[in-house]
């Protein structure tokens, strides 16, 4: 029963040491060190990573690379983007951990960014779409308009914060982030990054 009793300590100061950390991050101001990065073979990086989580915890899901033969250059922080790409990843995973399914990431060059921007501007800027895909649960449209509130969450042991401060650290590099999900049928989220040729 000791042992017991320690081990809900230790995960209950765990999850706290994530919750004060997650927050500390999102109220300090972010400073993005923006260095130029062919995002072909960084996000196949992260991915590495990815795929030793879901191979340890064998898990039913596969990784599809749809990907141009051609770099993809933007200017990212290597750092923050990291954070925001295994956020991202992860919470596709987490949503198809029961059932599994196939996680398609899409690159793709020259997109336009939001007809708001495009009006702004006189030049139209062009963006790198960078797409993460899963075949998870899906969320109603109630909760889309919601997941980027700091503190919203639909997991039991998240914090809400996750996808705020990636939308931040996003934003510090000149960058959008947008949802589109169907309950059911998964959750599309399209990153928008400034290309670089």
């Amino acid at each position: 029963p000791r042992r017991n009793l320690v081990k809900k300590i230790i995960e209950g100061v765990a999850s706290l040491d994530k919750i004060v950390t997650n927050l500390l991050i999102y109220t300090r101001p972010i400073k993005a060190d923006l260095r130029p990065t062919n995002l072909v073979e960084y996000v196949n990086e992260v991915l590495a990573y990815l795929e030793v989580e879901i191979e340890n915890q064998t898990l039913p899901i596969r990784i599809k690379r749809e990907f141009p033969s051609r770099p993809v250059n933007s200017r990212i922080d290597p750092s923050l983007m990291q954070q925001v790409l295994l956020n991202i990843f992860h919470n596709a995973v987490h949503a198809m951990k029961e059932n599994g399914g196939c996680l398609t990431i899409r690159l793709s060059r020259d997109r336009n960014g939001t007809k708001a921007e495009s009006q702004a501007k006189s030049k139209q800027r062009r963006f790198v779409e960078l797409l993460v895909e899963d075949e998870g649960v899906g969320m109603s449209e109630e909760v889309q308009k919601k997941i980027f509130n700091p503190f919203f969450t639909t997991r039991e042991d998240g914090t809400g914060l996750g996808l705020a401060i990636a939308k931040k650290m996003i934003q510090e590099q000149n960058g959008q982030i947008h949802v589109f999900s169907r309950p059911g049928i998964g959750t599309k989220i399209t990153i928008l990054l400034p290309y670089y040729p």
